[in-house]
This record gives structure tokens, sequence and C-alpha cells, in this order.
């Protein structure tokens, strides 16, 4: 019968094969093809194991009072990014803490340049 297919049991973890599949994790009978394909498609990228590389060191402004000659500073993916990190922003809540109102530096300076004031 059709139900058959793809119903081989799932193989075990070893040290040179980790990778995880959420199909793995069904009963046998809903192992089918069409679930495999939607599986793979969504929760597999969120049960799979992540590349994580380590990064050394400093996020943040460099003209601060601690600031050293020499501090590593990691660079951003832009220059508008790196030279305003961790800029405050201004933000209003109401009595259940949900945020009505948000502006940050990035606002403030489009609106300023749409009334065309020097940048």
């Amino acid at each position: 019968m059709a139900y058959n297919n793809n119903q081989n049991e799932s193989s075990l973890p070893t040290p040179g094969n980790n990778k995880k599949q959420s199909i793995d994790f069904l009963p046998k009978f809903f192992r089918t093809e069409a679930n495999r394909k939607f599986l793979q498609a969504t929760l597999d990228q969120l049960i799979s194991s992540g590349a994580a590389e380590k990064i050394d060191g400093y996020v943040g402004r460099k003209y601060t009072e601690s600031y050293k000659l020499g501090d590593h500073y990691l660079e951003d993916v832009s220059k508008l990014r790196n030279d305003y990190q961790f800029e405050p922003t201004v933000s209003l809540r109401d009595n259940l803490e949900n945020v009505e109102f948000a502006k940050d530096y990035k606002d403030y300076i489009n609106v300023l340049n749409y009334f065309g004031t020097n940048i």
C-alpha cells in the first residue's frame, strides 16, 4: 500500500551524522513525502544546529571616558549604524506597558532632512 512508502525507521545519531529532522519525531504513519517537504521548509530550520562564530571586541561608542587607544571595537554594517550605536530613544508606554510611541535618532535625522537642514 501507499502508506508503506517512506515508513523506515530513522537512523541513529552518530558523531558524523547529527543532523536533526522533525520528520523523525512523527509516527511512521505520518512520514509521507508531503509532510517531509513541509517540515523541511518550516520546522527543520528551527531545530537544526546553528553555526556560531566567536567574535572578540567591544560594541558601542568610541567616544567615552572608558575608551583607550588600542581597544578593539567591532565595526557595524553601515556608517550610520556605526556612528549611532546604542543611542537613546524616546518611548511612551501606557498603563499595560504597551508601547504607544517610539522615536530614535534615525527618525529625528529624517525629519531634519525633510525640512532641509544641514545634517
